[in-house]
């Protein structure tokens, strides 16, 4: 730990410092689920069409679940 700016810092600090957060591209699997639900609730909201398995009252739940697919894929790495 520096103290008065004076030191070298620990190596624990040092390890802290060069780690960087890698965000990697998800796979296009699923990038195409992530779209195709993110279309599907779109459909049903605006488009007002009828998915019988999809209610008009989920498709929030619907588009959060695209986002997460995509959240999953950006960053896992390999999925």
């Amino acid at each position: 730990m520096l103290v008065g700016g004076q030191g070298e810092p620990q190596a624990g600090e040092k390890d802290m410092a060069r780690r960087s957060f890698e965000l990697t591209p998800p796979s296009f699997i699923v990038f195409v689920i992530s779209v195709i639900l993110a279309l599907l609730a779109v459909l049903i909201h605006y488009g007002h069409v009828a998915v019988p398995v999809i209610g008009s009252a989920h498709v929030f739940d619907v588009m959060t679940a695209a986002y997460v697919v995509m959240l999953i894929g950006v960053l896992f790495k390999g999925v």
